[in-house]
Formats: C-alpha cells, sequence, structure tokens
C-alpha cells in the first residue's frame, strides 16, 4: 500500500474558481466563486505532466485532444502510442480515456493552507460558530434517540439537539478547523477543551474576496462590446497560504514548479513537502478505531465535496467494506447545503456533466455490527461514487 505525499499549492495572483451556474456579460452583474473543487486541482496536474512530457518530446497537445466530432480520435492517438510507448506510459499516469479510464495519479484530498502549507479542515456540520452580539458562541450538535420523530429512509429518524459548549466575549469567527483539533473532534472531546484553545483551533478563510470591473471583448476583434460591464470575484490569499494536496506515491515524479490554477488560468507555484505523517497532527488512527469498535457509533466527516449516486446519501455498504466488512446502519446526517460539480474534460474537448453533490464539513452517524478491521482501514477514506480519484469524498471517520 503506497504512502501519501504532501504537495503546497501556492497562489502567486487572484484566484476564481468559476461558479457551476451559467454567466453571461451584460444580462449578468457579478460572476461569483464558487467553492474549490478537487478535480480542478487533479486536472491541473495532470496537464503540467502533460505538458512538460510533450514539450521534451516535440509532441503536439492537441493532437492528444478531440476536435468537434472528430472520427478516428481513439484510433489515431492509440497510434501514436504505438509509436512511442513513452507516451503511452504518461497517459496511463493521467488517465487519458484513449488508454486508461483510471488515472494512476491519484488525488487523495485537497485542503485549504496556512504557513506554507498547514492544513485547514472545513468546519463540520455538527459544530457551529456563530457570533451573538460581542460573543463568540460555539456548539455542538448532538444526536438524541426519541428527540423528535419522522421518517428518514421509511423508518424512524434520531434527529440532532443542539447544546451550546461555550459563550464568551472574544474577537473572531471560524470556517476551518486546524489540523490539531481534528483528533478532539473525532473522538467526541472537542467541547472538552478550554475556550481559549478551542478559540485558537478555529480559523477565518485565510483568503479575502477582491472585486474587479471587467467588460466583455467581441469575439475576433478584442473590441469592447456595449453594455457588457460586469464585475467578478476574486480570492486573494494571505501570505504564505494557499492549498495543500494528498496524492498517492506511485512512483511518478511530480515536477514542481507553475501550475495554471482556477477559471483563468492564473499562475500558482506548486512544491512537494514530503510525506504524510498523521502523528505531527497528533492523531493515532488505532485509538480512533478501537472507540468505534468499542462504542458501535461511527461519524463519517466529509473533508473534501463528494457526489453520491442516491443524491445526499453515500453508498453504505461501500463505506462498509473500506473498513474490513464492518456492516453499517446510517442513522442520521448533516449533508448540508448542496454544491454543483462540473469541469472540463480536456482530452474529450467537451464539458463534464454537471452532478449535484454533498459539499465539505457533512456529517452521517453510523451504528457499526461487527468490527471495523484497523489493518484493512486507510484515512482518509474516498467515498464518492464519481472521481474518487480526483480527491472527491474524502473522509476521516470517528465516534459519537
Amino acid at each position: 500500500m503506497s504512502e501519501l505525499l504532501r504537495f503546497f499549492v501556492e497562489p502567486l495572483d487572484v484566484l476564481i474558481f468559476r461558479s457551476s451556474r451559467p454567466f453571461v456579460a451584460g444580462e449578468d452583474h457579478v460572476a461569483k466563486p464558487s467553492i474549490a473543487n478537487p478535480s480542478t486541482f487533479a486536472g491541473a496536474l495532470k496537464t503540467k505532466i502533460l505538458a512538460s512530457f510533450c514539450s521534451r518530446m516535440g509532441i503536439e497537445m492537441g493532437e492528444l485532444q478531440r476536435k468537434g466530432d472528430e472520427a478516428g480520435f481513439e484510433e489515431k492517438v492509440k497510434k501514436l502510442c504505438e509509436e512511442n510507448k513513452q507516451l503511452r506510459e504518461v497517459l496511463e499516469i493521467v488517465g487519458h480515456p484513449c488508454v486508461s479510464s483510471i488515472p494512476k495519479l491519484q488525488l487523495k484530498a485537497v485542503f485549504f493552507a496556512e504557513d506554507g502549507g498547514k492544513e485547514l479542515l472545513p468546519l463540520p456540520n455538527d459544530v457551529r460558530v456563530e457570533r451573538s452580539g460581542g460573543d463568540l458562541v460555539i456548539r455542538v450538535l448532538e444526536v438524541k434517540e426519541g428527540l423528535l420523530e419522522g421518517l428518514f429512509d421509511g423508518k424512524r429518524i434520531e434527529f440532532l439537539a443542539e447544546r451550546e459548549v461555550e459563550r464568551k466575549r472574544a474577537a473572531g469567527g471560524a470556517s476551518f478547523l486546524r489540523a490539531a483539533a481534528l483528533r478532539f473532534y473525532l473522538l467526541r472531546e472537542f467541547e472538552k477543551l478550554e475556550f481559549e484553545m478551542l478559540r485558537k483551533m478555529l480559523r477565518k478563510p485565510p483568503y479575502k474576496e477582491e472585486r474587479r470591473t471587467g467588460i466583455e471583448l467581441e469575439r475576433g476583434r478584442k473590441r469592447a462590446e456595449d453594455r457588457k460591464l460586469y464585475t467578478a470575484e476574486f480570492w486573494r490569499f494571505e501570505g504564505g497560504c494557499g492549498f495543500t494536496l494528498w496524492l498517492e506515491d506511485a512512483g511518478i515524479g511530480i515536477p514542481e514548479g507553475l501550475l495554471r490554477l482556477g477559471g483563468e488560468g492564473r499562475p500558482a507555484y506548486l512544491r512537494e513537502l514530503g510525506r504524510l505523517d498523521f502523528r505531527s497532527w497528533g492523531l493515532d488512527t488505532s485509538e480512533i478505531l478501537e472507540r468505534i469498535n468499542e462504542e458501535r457509533r461511527l461519524k463519517l466527516y466529509l473533508v473534501t465535496p463528494a457526489i453520491f449516486e442516491a443524491g445526499w446519501k453515500p453508498d453504505v455498504r461501500r463505506i462498509g467494506k473500506m473498513l474490513g466488512g464492518a456492516e453499517l446502519e446510517l442513522v442520521s446526517a448533516l449533508p448540508g447545503k448542496p454544491v454543483y460539480l462540473g469541469g472540463y474534460d480536456v482530452a474529450r474537448n467537451k464539458e463534464k456533466p454537471l452532478r449535484r453533490g454533498v459539499n465539505a464539513g457533512a456529517v452521517y452517524f453510523f451504528k457499526v455490527r461487527g468490527r471495523v478491521e484497523e489493518e484493512k482501514v486507510r484515512l482518509p477514506l474516498n467515498v464518492s461514487d464519481y472521481e474518487s480519484e480526483a480527491g472527491l469524498g474524502a473522509a476521516f471517520v470517528g465516534v459519537w
């Protein structure tokens, strides 16, 4: 089983990750950013690897991209691979559809990051951080059997009760957890922390929104069109902040250097940070899995967005297999507001289908029958039914 490598992506300019909603200058006024879709980063890495290879070998990248309804596209690419075996190896790494449907390049997760690569995790949906007057209020939601009754897949549901952990006059707010908080959250010890320590484990977004005004240019003539003024919202990151990527160490050798990222291909710099070691987070997976087996309760916490065949509901049987064959019963969930995930398929030269997904921070509560087999569990799990190899559906498990 390969280990995970960490990479830091530091933006060199403002970034925009375009929303899945259509935007037309003149009809709409503000182009708002969307979430940082992990598949965007997977695509940027693949493009970097392929472009670097093609530049060295004198191959035109356009030859590997379908042009309209080009007939014989697959045969053309396969013939190029027969003539150049190194090309085939690179196309297998990036997962070119004419060669391999599953890429050797496996992106496990993408996180916002501070201090040159320290991961920031999305605030779980069962932790609420709000401001009330001058107070910072921290609440947790707990599953309470029999608190309310309703229908959940045709049976009774265990709803969530809200309990205030602490209320103090303090500055700040939060959208993220620092990595040091993860152990306490997964072991249900988050609310036991002293308020000041708890506050230090929370963080606001590592960027500020920056609005820029533009005007649409007439296609082919680069002349400003009348009544096509618009405003776009970008993210400007704080110094030393950006994104951290976790990738399978498949011996690929990902080159460091410039990376084109986001809706306008803005520059960022990619550098390797080394191997992932949860011990630096104070996280012991054995301790967590032992608690799950003792208490027969498991919480699944999504740290990247996911797309499930059943909408908001994950494939429970598949997750059980990832845990060594444990039988799970889903008893409650906090999926949050849905997100829409799409993208662009460069090889096929067309838009990917837009799919409704579950946002990072979603939490699912299970009862467990059987044992979670520690030697078969590797965190993070990737539970998305689509594009799990591109970092969708990364998840940790804990107790509730």
